[in-house]
């Protein structure tokens, strides 16, 4: 006996295949910054990493690619060369997701970080921001 409301049954499998994948492996970059390495910072980094692995090991699909660390004074505006490896990754597709603290350690300001956002979109490439 056939149900007249089997019309109106949408099919799992069906509508899974028409949403883009939100269930695919995430080759995962952490991204930590401190500003010194005084005692303190040097907690705050332990803290960072420590936090960023916690959100990749509580996703089975989430893979760590590697841990970008920079050590750079803000007020001297030195290159950060981790950050700088870290956006070549992404572009070279060993990355397609970023985790980190917060924003203000992930960029200097907010004008840098929606460049960056903007630029990294443009490969694909997903931000995960802790705080």
């Amino acid at each position: 006996m056939e149900n007249k409301d089997d019309n109106n049954v949408i099919k799992v499998s069906n509508l899974m295949q028409s949403i883009p994948s939100l269930a695919c492996d995430k080759k995962v970059g952490i991204y930590c910054r401190i500003s010194t390495k005084n005692r303190n910072q040097i907690t705050s980094l332990a803290t960072q990493v420590n936090g960023a692995i916690n959100v990749i090991l509580t996703n089975p699909l989430y893979k760590l690619y590697n841990v970008y660390i920079d050590v750079e004074s803000e007020k001297l505006m030195a290159p950060r060369r981790q950050f700088n490896q870290m956006i070549q990754d992404c572009k070279d597709g060993k990355i397609n997701y970023i985790v980190t603290k917060s924003i203000s350690r992930f960029s200097r300001n907010i004008v840098d970080t929606l460049n960056i956002i903007r630029e990294l979109k443009q490969y694909k490439v997903g931000i995960y921001f802790q705080l």
